[in-house]
């Protein structure tokens, strides 16, 4: 999945990297750094997990998603 998709997506849900994290329910990272800078990684080109890439489409074709939250 390219990583465009992943920041269209979060920019279609008006969220930060932070937000998105906390969307998708990410842990905090191992390094003790915030939850954001997995996304920041992912939109920079890193390999996304098969689970986010399936609710990233799901997004960018419409699906609505329950709020997390």
């Amino acid at each position: 999945m390219p990583a465009d998709d992943l920041r269209t997506a979060r920019r279609l849900l008006g969220l930060s990297a932070e937000g998105m994290a906390r969307y998708l329910r990410l842990g905090r990272a191992k390094d003790g750094h915030g939850q954001g800078r997995q996304i920041r990684r992912w939109e920079a080109g890193g390999e996304m997990s098969g689970p986010v890439m399936v609710i990233v489409t799901a997004l960018l074709h419409g699906k609505r998603l329950p709020n997390p939250e």
